[in-house]
């Protein structure tokens, strides 16, 4: 699995071997892998969001597959040499012999196309979006399935943020990456080097600025539920506007440590005991945790894997304030590294 954490929510990309082969019009077998996408609880074929979006067609050309791919409404009753033959809904996807045996993300492409078909499709059907938003909703729920998709596709879109944005440019560089789409197919291609532990400093982010803006996440998500709860009638403008409305002393409250309704985080709390301003070690703690990372789910232990000391870390983070049970996965950077907070790269100084 490969997750991208953004400032809202952790998108996560999950490989998954097919456990039956996948049977194509003459009896062949064929085994590989299957990529789900789960911006809900629910895992869905991460195509899924493409197909509502953009539709069949152009979702092949966004990646480069329709050049080795055909529709036919009938197979052949042999073999083909140059075509493999799969069913997909009511007609057949003819899919490049060559390429498929040749390009191992285009084999995994397709069997996780194979993955979204319905038996009542036609060459119609696969390129009306309103139908697949549909199918994406009843992932969820068979009720309200078309308003459900909706949902689900629109928190997809603006689920990056432009920090994050930022960051993805910087470190990775290469062609723009700056909405979801773009993003997720780079992890999708990319997905063997992605998924690799290492434990390298690049490999981790700065948890201040999480702690800082968690308390209007909070503030929103609260306000944005009672918004959908009320009746049609009474959701005028102001009650939108009011959504995003930031209360006073919010933010500032949580650092101080003096927030309202049991919330604080005592971000900038002194320690007389040790002559130490908290707030400096916050803002150099790293870590790997968060929604769907190492240790996150039931306070269980990270495996060996992730408790490493990798290279990168001599000389840039402080020994004594990491954990001496995962210093792979959080700890905090000495004083004298310097702290590029547009990229997350670490320097020492000299």
């Amino acid at each position: 699995m490969v997750v991208l954490k953004t400032k809202t929510r952790a998108i996560k990309l999950a490989r998954e071997k097919r456990n039956n082969p996948i049977i194509d019009a003459h009896g062949e077998k064929y085994m590989s892998n299957i990529y789900y996408l789960y911006v809900s609880a629910k895992k869905v074929p991460f195509v899924l969001y493409y197909f509502a979006h953009f539709g069949f067609m152009n979702t092949m050309r966004y990646f480069g597959a329709d050049k080795f791919i055909k529709f036919y409404k009938e197979a052949p009753l042999t073999p083909d040499p140059k075509y493999i033959f799969f069913k997909f809904g009511m007609i057949y996807i003819a899919v490049e012999r060559a390429a498929f045996d040749k390009y191992y993300n285009f084999r995994q492409f397709i069997f996780t196309v194979l993955e979204t078909q319905k038996r009542n499709m036609d060459v119609e059907a696969i390129e009306n979006t309103t139908r697949w938003k549909i199918i994406l909703g009843s992932s969820i729920s068979e009720n309200n399935a078309l308003d459900k998709g909706k949902g689900l596709l629109k928190t997809f879109e603006i689920s990056l943020d432009h920090r994050t944005i930022i960051n993805i440019k910087n470190l990775v560089g290469g062609a723009n990456k700056d909405d979801m789409w773009s993003v997720v197919r780079w992890i999708f291609l990319k997905f063997s080097s992605l998924s690799s532990k290492s434990q390298n400093l690049l490999n981790k982010r700065i948890r201040v600025s999480e702690w800082i803006i968690d308390p209007f996440l909070k503030e929103v998500y609260k306000k944005l539920y009672r918004y959908l709860s009320t009746s049609e009638k009474s959701r005028d403008m102001n009650r939108l506007v009011d959504i995003v409305k930031c209360p006073e002393g919010l933010i500032l409250g949580a650092i101080c440590g003096k927030n309202r309704k049991g919330l604080t985080l005592n971000i900038a709390k002194y320690s007389a005991g040790v002559n130490d301003n908290v707030l400096i070690k916050d803002a150099l703690r790293y870590t790997t945790s968060g929604p769907g990372t190492p240790g996150s789910a039931g306070g269980s232990l990270t495996s060996t894997a992730y408790r490493v000391f990798d290279p990168s870390f001599v000389g840039r983070i402080d020994i004594y304030q990491s954990s001496n049970s995962d210093p792979g996965t959080s700890g905090c950077l000495v004083p004298t590294a310097k702290v590029n907070m547009n990229t997350l790269t670490f320097e020492k100084i000299v």
